[in-house]
């Protein structure tokens, strides 16, 4: 299955989304934005994204295949950028709701020319951003990872966007 694959009346997030417009016993049913964030994730988002066996291999499927730029990545050593990777994958990072991960996956996250596939997480996009804008420095980009995934520092999006892509 693949991004375009999707039926979108197949799909429990869109219906899950639109509860919350349905008061229930004149409360907002706020649990279904909840319910609409796990399902876009299970429905979506998990069956759709590329996954690789290592870091060095989605790297390198990402320069080869002309999605990222190498210059950027060159900066930094592969046992550094092992450790930014863990680093964000421990900060357990979760969209607070169902719009917030639907906007993500559907205007910034990476995804492959046939927009059959998510090549990118939210944390994958920080750390490509976290690199490029360090230019090389190691403790700059663990800080700017840092302040992104805790969102207290959020780009612009022309910049979150497009960060350490290659140019088309």
């Amino acid at each position: 299955m693949g991004l375009k694959a999707i039926d979108p009346e197949q799909v429990t997030y869109f219906k899950l989304n639109n509860e919350i417009n349905i008061p229930v016993n004149g409360q907002i049913p706020l649990a279904k934005d909840k319910e609409a964030l796990a399902a876009f994730f299970k429905e979506n988002v998990d069956p759709n994204t590329l996954t690789f066996d290592s870091l060095k291999d989605r790297l390198d499927y990402l320069v080869d295949n002309n999605y990222y730029e190498a210059d950027f990545l060159s900066k930094y050593s592969l046992e550094f950028m092992e450790q930014l990777r863990d680093y964000l994958a421990a900060q357990n990072f979760h969209f607070q709701s169902f719009m917030a991960a639907y906007k993500f996956y559907a205007q910034y996250a990476l995804k492959t020319d046939d927009n059959d596939h998510y090549l990118e997480s939210f944390e994958d996009r920080v750390f490509a951003n976290a690199l490029f804008f360090a230019d090389g420095d190691e403790t700059l980009a663990q800080s700017l990872a840092d302040e992104m995934i805790h969102q207290r520092y959020q780009p612009a999006t022309p910049s979150f966007l497009n960060a350490a892509r290659a140019p088309w």
